[in-house]
């Protein structure tokens, strides 16, 4: 675990409770109008965002910190 500062970062509790992105909470590198309103929108949207092959960098997690720690690690990685 490092300690550099992501930001901005907004977190979001899932609306579908994991179904879609996987977790609880998903943590953005992002402000929150920039965020894809299909994060939050209807099944459908949802589904295609995240099961559409190309989902965005988004830290997801059970917790707002592992979802943090999910990003974090996926920034590392590019």
């Amino acid at each position: 675990m490092t300690d550099e500062i992501i930001y901005p970062l907004t977190i979001l509790e899932d609306r579908y409770n994991g179904v879609y992105s996987g977790g609880k909470y998903t943590a953005w590198n992002m402000y929150p109008d920039e965020i894809p309103t299909a994060a939050f929108d209807d099944d459908v949207s949802c589904m295609k965002l995240w099961w559409g092959g190309n989902p965005p960098l988004v830290g997801v997690g059970d917790t707002m910190r592992a979802a943090v720690e999910d990003l974090r690690k996926k920034i590392a990685s590019e």
